[in-house]
């Protein structure tokens, strides 16, 4: 057993409020904007610390690609990078790959929509990309060029269409061989290591919790031993509650209502105290005017929830508002995603009550104050299951007068971690969150 782990603990973007730290790469959290009902896990912090269901891009496993959870190959974009065919793949272009391939997995796991909805109206493959290019991927040309990784860019398309075929499974296992062999790392257990991809097979580069160099390729640990991310864990296993488990299955208790608890394909939900882990399916299945519930069954794919009152948690399933259109507050949001659904009123930006119309309204973009923000301060400043600002942008403090900011890549200018992608603002400058060790 391993004493000593790297501890990356990132403020989450995006897809989460603005305060949690075991997001890695690919993880998504099903939570929207538009959340009509006083529910009081919406006051806390979305990510409780007890779970990472993130996938390293050198999860090293060598197990065949899992059962195919869809027929057809999803639909998010399945070019590879870059756009000219002729032109040959690089180590830069991995990152991408591997974006490609997992989101791919979640959205035939989930569908489209409920996949833009977990990134918060951000593309899937772009952020995920952008995370994984500020991380470790930002090395790899440097360990392929030191002779530390062999790359063989000819299997980079059939690593994309194996890590599609995980499905739901995408978050617990590790790399399918096809990725393995085009990222294959050559130090062996206890050598010296820059980055995890420098690794043979089932092992990833243990620097400690201080990032020390050089780092030592370490085993993946076994069910019970502990963890700080998924990425430590054996295939099959995520890092939950500090050691690696077994995940969730449906029927499980679970303590945050669409937390990050539950792997994908299923949902934290239900009354306080009463929270299990339920299906896509099974959650998302009513039809249009049906009674649809916060805490209970709610709409099936392409409807909302629209509140009918302010004085239950029961709602009505519709069709989305169109852009600029009369609309409630729902669940998801009922406004096109670069939208949320404004007080009718024209003298004010504040969010529509519950039960009664609103007009959907564009969110504020980079240097404008954050709609519908918490005065808390133990509370994320935007509330979980609200969108405070438009895709791409996240609201930074302070509580007083908050403003939304673009997220950037490394060497961009910050204030918060939240505000870059790769989840690290050091010396008021995006950079990257891990260090390459020469």
């Amino acid at each position: 057993m391993k004493t000593t782990m790297r501890n990356f603990c990132f403020p989450l973007v995006a897809v989460l409020a603005l305060s949690g730290c075991t997001i890695k790469e690919g993880d998504v959290d099903l939570d929207w904007d538009g959340s009509f009902f006083d529910d009081d896990a919406s006051k806390s912090d979305s990510d409780s610390g007890d779970d990472d269901a993130g996938v390293k891009p050198k999860d090293a496993g060598k197990a065949d690609a899992g059962k195919d959870a869809s027929s057809s190959d999803a639909s998010v974009d399945s070019s590879l990078p870059p756009e000219d065919a002729g032109q040959p793949l690089t180590p830069a272009d991995v990152a991408a790959v591997l974006a490609q391939g997992r989101c791919g997995a979640l959205e035939a796991c989930m569908g489209k929509e409920l996949l833009l909805a977990s990134f918060n109206g951000n593309d899937c493959v772009d952020f995920t990309t952008r995370q994984q290019a500020d991380r470790d991927l930002h090395w790899l040309a440097g360990s392929v060029s030191a002779n530390r990784v062999t790359f063989r860019p000819d299997e980079l398309e059939q690593c994309r269409k194996d890590l599609v075929k995980l499905g739901c499974d995408v978050a617990s296992r590790r790399l399918p061989a096809s990725c393995e062999r085009a990222v294959e790392g050559k130090a062996d257990i206890d050598e010296n290591c820059s980055i995890d991809q420098d690794c043979k097979g089932d092992a990833y580069c243990d620097k400690g919790t201080l990032e020390t160099c050089p780092g030592q390729c370490a085993d993946l640990q076994t069910s019970g031993l502990p963890c700080t991310a998924s990425l430590e864990c054996r295939d099959g296993l995520v890092c939950r509650g500090g050691s690696c488990k077994v995940p969730l299955a449906e029927g499980d208790a679970c303590t945050q209502r669409k937390g990050s608890e539950c792997p994908p394909g299923l949902v934290c939900q239900g009354k306080s105290g009463m929270l299990t882990c339920q299906s896509v399916e099974t959650l998302y299945s009513a039809k249009e005017g049906e009674v649809c519930d916060l805490y209970g069954k709610l709409c099936q794919s392409g409807l909302v929830c629209q509140s009918q009152s302010a004085s239950n948690t029961m709602g009505m399933c519709t069709k989305p508002a169109a852009a600029n259109g009369t609309c409630r507050p729902a669940e998801p949001g009922q406004c096109p995603i670069t939208q949320y659904c404004k007080d009718s009123r024209s003298n004010v930006t504040t969010r529509a009550e519950p039960g009664k119309d609103g007009v959907c309204a564009d969110l504020p973009r980079d240097g404008a104050t954050c709609i519908g923000t918490s005065t808390s301060s133990s509370e994320p400043l935007c509330p979980v299951g609200s969108l405070c600002c438009t895709p791409g942008a996240v609201c930074v403090g302070p509580m007083s007068a908050p403003k939304c900011h673009d997220m950037k890549m490394a060497g961009g200018a910050c204030t918060t971690n939240a505000e870059c992608y790769g989840g690290l603002c050091q010396g008021d400058v995006c950079a990257i969150t891990t260090i390459e060790c020469k």
